[in-house]
């Protein structure tokens, strides 16, 4: 990142080649990403922030989705006691393999912020909204949310806990209900919690519970399940 008075520019990218194995023929599967932004200082805790980013991305069938999104926000200190980053922009994804060769087109947002409740306590929130797909192809558009509560009971003892929403629409007629040209809609929520305890430098170890569930007016796609697990880890 190059600074030049209040302004800096920063730019980044990504290609990753992944081998795939559908039906014992390996394939290699590549996807670019590239972002630009703009940032200016209004403070020494704040900035803000316009940005483009392009992304392809090539499925095992051999097509794919290229997207191009612009996006303005602000990082650092949101309001006293509030840190972290907010943007918001507009995206077009444009799919190879679309039969009526149109463009699907979303506001793209993305936060993530975290709330100083005490010394011990704080709390997180994060939104995400942006496309995606699946592994057949189908685009969906993607919104996320959750709250993310941490407390330290001690420097050795710490509790955690979350909750989450989700909705899903699938785009396209490969995103259509079977017989239907209506598009699939999933809705999920879920909860968790975990429990942390430090032994020593050494060692320390955690248990946890999660739950999700999922609603869709697909029939096959509703589901629910919980699980616990439990861990260890170690330095030396």
């Amino acid at each position: 990142m190059a600074r030049t008075t209040r302004y800096s520019v920063s730019f980044d990218e990504d290609a990753i080649v992944q081998d795939v194995v559908p039906q014992l023929q390996k394939i290699s599967v590549p996807s670019y990403s590239a972002n630009i932004s703009l940032f200016y200082i209004l403070s020494e805790t704040r900035d803000v922030f316009a940005g483009y980013r392009y992304r392809y991305n090539q499925t095992p069938k051999g097509t794919y989705d290229t997207d191009n999104s612009v996006n303005v926000g602000l990082s650092g200190r949101i309001i006293p006691r509030l840190n972290g980053s907010v943007s918001v922009g507009y995206q077009v994804r444009t799919p190879s393999d679309d039969p009526l060769n149109q463009s699907y087109k979303s506001v793209t947002a993305s936060a993530a912020v975290t709330y100083s409740i005490s010394k011990k306590m704080s709390l997180t929130g994060r939104v995400a909204k942006d496309f995606s797909a699946t592994a057949s192809d189908t685009s969906i558009d993607a919104l996320t949310a959750s709250l993310d509560l941490q407390y330290a009971y001690s420097a050795k003892l710490s509790f955690s806990t979350n909750v989450g929403y989700g909705r899903n629409r699938f785009l396209g007629p490969g995103g259509y209900l079977f017989g239907t040209f209506i598009g699939r809609e999933d809705t999920s929520f879920d909860w968790g919690a975990r429990v942390s305890y430090t032994y020593n430098q050494h060692l320390s170890v955690y248990l946890s519970y999660s739950y999700m569930k999922n609603w869709s007016n697909a029939d096959f796609a509703d589901f629910e399940r919980g699980s616990w697990s439990a861990g260890a880890s170690s330095r030396w």
